[in-house]
């Protein structure tokens, strides 16, 4: 759901254009939310309703990341071919109306 990586920010003032910037070259054409370095996360949609969900994604993530670290083990990553299987998953069937 999240597009692609969440990747995070180099930190620039909050409120600046130089943080607009890096937002946007965060975010790249691909990824759907970042975090903003010692500011928080965006997350994009087409309307609201679909950044919201970009948003509860995410922090689900970060919830299940952190219950993951907390018992000292690493997360697994995934391949990139089953990161590409589930893009298109939720861009071709998850949700659609058929």
């Amino acid at each position: 759901m999240l597009g692609d990586t969440c990747k995070c920010t180099n930190y620039a003032l909050l409120g600046s254009l130089e943080l607009r910037d890096e937002i946007v070259k965060t975010l790249g054409d691909k990824s759907n939310s970042c975090i903003i370095y010692s500011h928080g996360a965006v997350c994009v949609g087409t309307d609201m309703d679909e950044a919201f969900r970009e948003s509860t994604a995410l922090e689900v993530t970060a919830q299940i990341l952190t219950l993951i670290e907390s018992t000292g083990e690493n997360p697994v990553g995934i391949c990139k071919e089953n990161i590409k299987a589930m893009q298109y998953h939720v861009a071709n069937k998850y949700g659609q109306v058929k």
